[in-house]
This record gives C-alpha cells, structure tokens and sequence, in this order.
C-alpha cells in the first residue's frame, strides 16, 4: 500500500514537471515563430530561424521548432530573388542546406507521440526538391529534384491521404495549368484544404500548417482564372 502511494507521488511529480516543461516549450516557441513572422528583412527572419534552432537544441524530443525553421528557411531562399540587401554568406544553396538539416533533425526525432507526422516530413521535403529543381542550372539535376519531390508528395498522400498540406500543394499544380478543368479543380482542393485547416483549435505555430497561409492567394486566382476562362470578356485586364 506505501509503495503504491510512493509510486503514484512519483507519478504525479513526473506528469507537473512534464506540463511545466511544455508550457515553456510552447511559450518559447510562440515567440520564435512571431519573431519570424514579424520580421521585415531577411536578418530579421534569420533572428527568428536561429531562435527556434537554438530552442529545437535545448527540447531534444520536440520536433515543431526545427520543423518551422525547416519551412522558413525555404521562404528566406524565395526572398532572395527580390532582395537588396544580402548578407554576404548568404545564398539559395546555403539556405536549402539548412532547410534540409532541419527537416532530417526533425525526421530522427520524430515518433508516435510527435507533432510532426511522417507524411508532414514528405510533404515539406517535397517543397525543399521543388526550390531545388527551380534554383538549379543544370538541366539534369533539375530532372532528378523533380522526380525527388513527386516521389516525396506520392509518399506524402499515401502515408496520409487526407493531409491538407498535399491538398494545397497539388491545388497549386493543377491551377498553374491555366485549363478551366484543373483551375476549378485546383479550387475545390483548395477550399477542401481551408475546411480542414479551419478544423484545427490550436493556434498556428503549434500545427504543422505551413502552406495555410498560400490558400488566400491561390484561391484569388482560381477564382479569376475560373471566370475568365468561361467567360473572358466579363473579366477586366
């Protein structure tokens, strides 16, 4: 009877010190992800990225902040391209470099248990192939990215085939297109994706949502894509 009270004691003193730890693990991370967020130029998300690399380091079981640094920094190499100001040691392949450290960091941590999601690790991987094939100069590593990240998306959709995530990405395929057919079903994959996204009640930095934030965008143009292509003369130039 006294080895049990002690065992549940223990128990209890685990589970306290657990939650303390997560709390301050989720408060540390919602001020990373802000800092990024907020962030105006390229050193200004660069503060955020290292931020949440440094918090990944010290939560050696969490995968969210390594996961977030992973998508963020690809969104830095998008910048790149309309950038004036650069930091010297800056460049595309660098910053991929790092987006790709950070995802397999998060792919050796990742269990049952994890935020993150084996089919959310190959639909970012997916992402990190696409800036690669975009970014390179030569044609046949171009050809390997490609065939990379449309391994990486099957693997993605067969792991889970109601990933949101995959929905956008293949929305965004389909409506660069320009046919009516896969414009308006690259519409209806992109509300598909905002209703479960909108099922989510935790805030965004605790989710794995990434591409969320395309939908608003997307959506626009499928919208206008739609009506011109059935009708061109009631849209203005």
């Amino acid at each position: 009877m006294v080895f049990r009270r002690i065992l549940i004691l223990i128990t209890s003193i685990s589970l306290v010190g657990l939650n303390a730890q997560t709390n301050d693990f989720e408060k540390r991370l919602e001020e990373s992800y802000n800092l990024y967020t907020n962030g105006e130029h390229i050193t200004d998300w660069l503060d955020g990225i290292e931020s949440l690399e440094k918090l990944g380091n010290e939560f050696s079981s969490k995968t969210l902040a390594n996961y977030w640094a992973s998508y963020f920094y690809t969104q830095v190499a998008r910048a790149l391209v309309n950038a004036k100001e650069v930091p010297k040691e800056i460049n595309t392949k660098y910053l991929l470099d790092k987006s790709q450290g950070n995802l397999d960091l998060v792919r050796s941590r990742i269990d049952g248990s994890s935020s993150v999601k084996p089919s959310d690790i190959h639909a970012l991987q997916y992402l990190i192939y696409s800036f690669r094939n975009g970014t390179s100069k030569d044609d046949l590593m171009k050809k390997k990215f490609s065939d990379k990240a449309e391994e990486e998306l099957k693997k993605a959709i067969s792991l889970n085939p109601n990933n949101p995530l995959c929905d956008v990405i293949i929305a965004t395929n389909l409506i660069k297109k320009q046919d009516l057919e896969s414009v308006f079903a690259g519409r209806i994959l992109l509300i598909n994706a905002k209703n479960k996204f909108d099922q989510s009640m935790e805030p965004k930095f605790l989710t794995t949502n990434w591409n969320e934030e395309w939908i608003k965008f997307w959506l626009a143009g499928a919208n206008k894509g739609v009506k011109f292509l059935t009708n061109p003369k009631q849209v203005k130039s």
